[in-house]
């Protein structure tokens, strides 16, 4: 079944262009990344596909309901969503147990009391990503890499059909960004079920369980299909402007900008 199904959409903002004749299909359980530059559209896409911004032209199934057609508060409630913003939006002073455990109803704050069930599956998740140590501490007195991987468990109570991780990655160092995509490598491997779509623009972010590529230039798709095809230095130089090279150390991508017979890390 598809979890997304977009049809030759487009979107013009205040006489621009931000995104012409997309069309993707995302079905249940895959793992996709979207990726582009700066001003590539990715996140104007995300916000179209997640329904927070209406198309121009073209046409959208979420889940399987038609855009227009269903009600759109039900169809975000299977959606899990990881960014910067959720996690500035999290109350600081509550726990991390109740901050989980609060993703189930899509709150900020807990405006209910716990049952036994809810703080058992809420503490399985933090167990399952190796943070059962964080459950009593304050939300705000974790380091952000530490909520970051926090929001994932809270997504998951919600027991979504897919995550998508809109450039989560940043602002975090280089030790808190691993441990954040361990943590999601380990949902994906102990929930096959359960689709991704993680937007980014550093391809050593890109873990080897993703399957699909899907490429931005200018609000157009440049590529979309396999990933191992999509990461050829053909692609990324045509997706970046500029004459790269590829180089992939224990299964991640590294991209190298070639620059006067040297190479300096870009992306």
């Amino acid at each position: 079944m598809e979890l997304f199904h977009l049809e030759d959409v487009s979107l013009v903002l205040e006489g621009q262009h931000i995104l012409s004749r997309i069309s993707w299909h995302v079905k249940e359980g895959e793992k996709w990344v979207l990726f582009g530059p700066n001003g590539s559209g990715k996140s104007s896409l995300l916000h179209v596909l997640t329904g927070y911004q209406m198309a121009t032209k073209g046409k959208i199934w979420r889940f399987g309901q038609e855009d227009g057609k269903s009600d759109i508060r039900d169809l975000r409630s299977q959606i899990g969503l990881i960014n910067t913003w959720v996690k500035e939006s999290m109350h600081p002073g509550e726990t991390v147990l109740d901050a989980i455990i609060s993703g189930r109803y899509g709150w900020v704050g807990m405006y209910a009391t716990p049952t036994k069930e809810e703080k058992e599956e809420a503490f399985s998740w933090l167990t399952l990503l190796h943070m059962q140590e964080c459950a009593n501490r304050y939300f705000g007195h974790l380091s952000d890499g530490e909520k970051m991987r926090i929001l994932i468990a809270r997504a998951m109570m919600a027991h979504p059909r897919v995550l998508i991780l809109d450039e989560a990655c940043t602002h975090l160092d280089i030790l808190s960004r691993e441990l954040f995509l361990f943590s999601l490598e380990t949902i994906a491997q102990r929930h096959p079920e359960v689709g991704m779509i993680m937007v980014t623009h550093h391809t050593e972010e890109i873990l080897p369980f993703f399957e699909f590529l899907h490429i931005l230039k200018g609000g157009k798709t440049l590529y979309q299909g396999k990933l191992a095809e999509g990461m050829s230095p053909k692609i990324l130089s045509e997706a970046l402007g500029v004459d790269v090279e590829v180089i992939t150390p224990y299964g991640r991508y590294v991209c190298l900008v070639k620059s006067h017979g040297l190479s300096s890390v870009s992306y």
